[in-house]
């Protein structure tokens, strides 16, 4: 089981196309065009990872920046839950005595 974590920036990644894409003033079409593209691009990565048995996992730079430690909380939840689910995957239930 791999795990593969991604530190998002806002600026490149989605998260100011959502929140503050009035903002942008200066080669609106470019960096609207470059978000989408970078959308889809994450979007692809993600999906050949999880087929390749990896499990992604995203935070926004700002996410780490205010509150690392929930960030780290998030990711032992994510492994934690991956084990378990992992274990309960390869128990064996022998109903034969």
């Amino acid at each position: 089981m791999s795990f593969a974590t991604w530190f998002n920036s806002e600026a490149r990644t989605g998260f100011i196309k959502f929140q503050a894409i009035a903002s942008l003033k200066s080669n609106r079409e470019y960096w609207i065009e470059k978000i989408e593209e970078n959308m889809a691009r994450d979007l692809r990565d993600d999906q050949m990872l999880m087929q390749a048995g990896w499990v992604p996992i995203h935070f926004w730079e700002k996410e780490v920046i205010k509150d690392l430690s929930m960030c780290v909380a998030t990711i032992e939840e994510i492994i934690l839950a991956q084990l378990i689910d992992s274990a309960d995957a390869q128990e064996t239930i022998d109903y034969e005595e």
